[in-house]
């Protein structure tokens, strides 16, 4: 039956999300960069989010949204955490600790206000 799988709704998301993509190129009278390496660039992205939104999906049948929303929230710190271990292999720049330290508070603000955002003391209703 069609759309009753998970992925359809990923495919059906991105193909919305590419045709919006499309349309703000031509509003705004872009030309697309179709060299090979910005087509393997758009590959290697497209395959990525569509990996990532599927077990997303998936999961979503089990968990609740809540922690779905926790583990894209600390997505920032991970790729930080990531940028980090390859950037040391590779000797290329590295995230300072003022960076570092303000991708983490800045997160943890974002979650924290998600999480309890009525419920905060200094609020009142």
């Amino acid at each position: 039956m069609l759309g009753s799988n998970f992925n359809f709704s990923v495919a059906l998301r991105m193909l919305i999300g590419l045709i919006i993509c499309l349309l703000l190129l031509l509003i705004k009278k872009q030309k697309l960069t179709l060299t090979r390496l910005a087509i393997c660039n758009y590959l290697y992205a497209g395959i990525g989010i569509f990996i990532t939104m599927s077990l997303v999906y998936h999961g979503s049948q089990d968990i609740s949204s809540g922690i779905i929303s926790i583990i894209f929230g600390l997505t920032p710190i991970i790729t930080g955490v990531f940028v980090l271990l390859l950037n040391s292999t590779l000797n290329h720049e590295i995230l300072t600790n003022v960076q570092l330290s303000g991708i983490i508070i800045l997160v943890l603000i974002g979650l924290g206000v998600y999480e309890y955002g009525g419920k905060v003391l200094w609020i009142k209703k």
